[in-house]
């Protein structure tokens, strides 16, 4: 493996960092699920091709970005 190059479990942990550390501030500027701040469509992302709604993790990760950029569409697409 090269010096630089990260493990999968180095990667999965930042990314779980990044996730954590984006909710710490979201409550900080008081944004809370249980507020009308987020759009309930929005937490809802759906993948528009196949019709399943996310779940877990990627419902987490994709609800956060639709909130933070002010998305009210659940539709996500990954190339």
């Amino acid at each position: 493996m090269e010096k630089n190059k990260k493990s999968a479990f180095e990667i999965v942990m930042e990314d779980r960092k990044e996730v954590v550390d984006e909710l710490i501030k979201s409550m900080e500027e008081g944004y809370v699920a249980t507020r009308q701040l987020w759009d309930k469509m929005a937490v809802r992302p759906q993948n528009p091709v196949s019709e399943v709604y996310y779940k877990g993790g990627n419902r987490f990760r994709l609800s956060m970005a639709a909130v933070k950029n002010g998305y009210k569409d659940p539709r996500w697409l990954a190339g």
